[in-house]
């Protein structure tokens, strides 16, 4: 249920920054170093994101083997 829940509300913060950062890239009113730096910024977050991810899935593997030995 936890799971689920934090699922979700990733779900909906990735929608709806998606969104806005969609409709920033198409407001032509916005400089072009401000796009830019907004994308870098986003591709930054998720690679941290997925980092991040994937160190406590790796975590809870080495856990589950260590106590699986004990």
């Amino acid at each position: 249920m936890k799971v689920a829940g934090i699922l979700l509300i990733l779900a909906a913060i990735i929608i709806l920054l998606g969104y806005g950062f969609y409709e920033i890239m198409l407001t032509a009113d916005i400089p072009f170093w401000i796009r830019t730096g907004l994308t870098l910024l986003a591709v930054g977050l998720l690679l941290a994101l997925i980092a991040l991810l994937r160190e406590r899935a790796d975590d809870r593997k080495r856990e589950a083997e260590e106590n699986d030995h004990s």
